[in-house]
Protein backbone atom coordinates (compact mmCIF):
# COMPACT_ATOMS: atom_id res chain seq x y z
CA UNK A 1 0.00 0.00 0.00
CA UNK A 2 0.85 3.67 -0.05
CA UNK A 3 3.44 4.63 2.55
CA UNK A 4 2.42 7.45 4.90
CA UNK A 5 4.25 10.73 4.55
CA UNK A 6 6.77 11.94 7.12
CA UNK A 7 4.22 14.06 9.00
CA UNK A 8 1.85 11.11 9.38
CA UNK A 9 4.73 8.88 10.47
CA UNK A 10 5.59 11.44 13.19
CA UNK A 11 1.97 11.45 14.33
CA UNK A 12 1.77 7.67 14.30
CA UNK A 13 4.86 7.47 16.52
CA UNK A 14 3.89 10.25 18.90
CA UNK A 15 0.14 10.51 19.16
CA UNK A 16 -2.03 8.23 21.26
CA UNK A 17 -4.96 9.06 18.96
CA UNK A 18 -3.24 7.67 15.89
CA UNK A 19 -1.58 4.88 17.89
CA UNK A 20 -5.08 3.69 18.77
CA UNK A 21 -6.15 3.78 15.13
CA UNK A 22 -5.25 0.55 13.38
CA UNK A 23 -5.04 1.01 9.64
CA UNK A 24 -5.25 -2.21 7.64
CA UNK A 25 -4.54 -2.55 3.95
CA UNK A 26 -7.34 -3.15 1.48
CA UNK A 27 -5.84 -6.59 0.88
CA UNK A 28 -6.29 -7.53 4.55
CA UNK A 29 -9.92 -6.36 4.53
CA UNK A 30 -10.61 -8.25 1.32
CA UNK A 31 -9.06 -11.42 2.79
CA UNK A 32 -11.22 -11.23 5.92
CA UNK A 33 -14.36 -10.71 3.82
CA UNK A 34 -13.49 -13.66 1.56
CA UNK A 35 -12.77 -15.88 4.60
CA UNK A 36 -16.08 -14.91 6.15
CA UNK A 37 -17.97 -15.61 2.92
CA UNK A 38 -16.25 -18.98 2.49
CA UNK A 39 -17.04 -20.08 6.05
CA UNK A 40 -20.72 -19.18 5.83
CA UNK A 41 -21.35 -19.38 2.07
CA UNK A 42 -23.43 -16.20 2.27
CA UNK A 43 -22.91 -12.50 2.03
CA UNK A 44 -20.49 -11.34 4.74
CA UNK A 45 -22.99 -8.84 6.10
CA UNK A 46 -25.08 -11.79 7.31
CA UNK A 47 -22.15 -13.48 9.12
CA UNK A 48 -22.16 -13.80 12.87
CA UNK A 49 -19.50 -11.09 12.94
CA UNK A 50 -20.88 -9.32 9.86
CA UNK A 51 -22.03 -6.20 11.63
CA UNK A 52 -18.79 -5.87 13.56
CA UNK A 53 -16.76 -6.54 10.41
CA UNK A 54 -18.75 -3.92 8.54
CA UNK A 55 -18.34 -1.41 11.36
CA UNK A 56 -14.63 -2.19 11.53
CA UNK A 57 -14.25 -1.68 7.78
CA UNK A 58 -16.20 1.58 7.97
CA UNK A 59 -13.99 2.82 10.82
CA UNK A 60 -10.87 1.84 8.87
CA UNK A 61 -12.08 3.85 5.89
CA UNK A 62 -12.80 6.83 8.16
CA UNK A 63 -9.37 6.44 9.76
CA UNK A 64 -7.69 6.39 6.35
CA UNK A 65 -9.57 9.55 5.37
CA UNK A 66 -8.60 11.18 8.68
CA UNK A 67 -4.95 10.25 8.19
CA UNK A 68 -4.98 11.64 4.64
CA UNK A 69 -6.75 14.79 5.84
CA UNK A 70 -4.27 15.34 8.68
CA UNK A 71 -1.32 14.82 6.35
CA UNK A 72 -2.75 17.40 3.93
CA UNK A 73 -3.42 19.84 6.79
CA UNK A 74 0.21 19.56 7.94
CA UNK A 75 1.47 20.02 4.41
CA UNK A 76 -0.68 23.15 3.99
CA UNK A 77 0.39 24.48 7.39
CA UNK A 78 4.03 24.08 6.34
CA UNK A 79 3.41 25.86 3.04
CA UNK A 80 1.46 28.58 4.87
CA UNK A 81 4.32 29.11 7.30
CA UNK A 82 6.80 29.44 4.43
CA UNK A 83 4.54 31.97 2.70
CA UNK A 84 4.09 33.96 5.91
CA UNK A 85 7.88 34.09 6.30
CA UNK A 86 8.29 35.30 2.71
CA UNK A 87 5.57 37.94 3.17
CA UNK A 88 7.18 39.13 6.39
CA UNK A 89 10.57 39.28 4.68
CA UNK A 90 9.18 41.30 1.75
CA UNK A 91 7.31 43.65 4.09
CA UNK A 92 10.43 44.31 6.12
CA UNK A 93 12.38 45.03 2.92
CA UNK A 94 9.84 47.45 1.48
CA UNK A 95 8.71 49.15 4.70
CA UNK A 96 11.49 51.76 4.85
CA UNK A 97 10.95 52.65 1.19
CA UNK A 98 7.22 53.07 1.72
CA UNK A 99 7.76 55.22 4.77
CA UNK A 100 10.15 57.57 2.99
CA UNK A 101 7.74 57.85 0.04
CA UNK A 102 4.84 58.63 2.35
CA UNK A 103 6.88 61.25 4.16
CA UNK A 104 7.52 63.07 0.90
CA UNK A 105 3.78 63.01 0.15
CA UNK A 106 2.95 64.40 3.59
CA UNK A 107 5.51 67.16 3.11
CA UNK A 108 3.95 68.08 -0.24
CA UNK A 109 0.44 67.96 1.25
CA UNK A 110 1.46 70.22 4.14
CA UNK A 111 3.03 72.72 1.74
CA UNK A 112 -0.12 72.80 -0.37
CA UNK A 113 -2.34 73.16 2.72
CA UNK A 114 -0.30 76.16 3.87
CA UNK A 115 -0.79 77.84 0.49
CA UNK A 116 -4.56 77.54 0.88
Amino acid sequence: GKQPGPELQKLQRGSSLIDSIKLETKYDRLNSNIKCMNEHSINCSWCGEGINSHEKETMQIFNEHLANYLEKVWMLEGENSELEDKIQEECSKSLPVLCSNYLSYYTTIEELQQKL
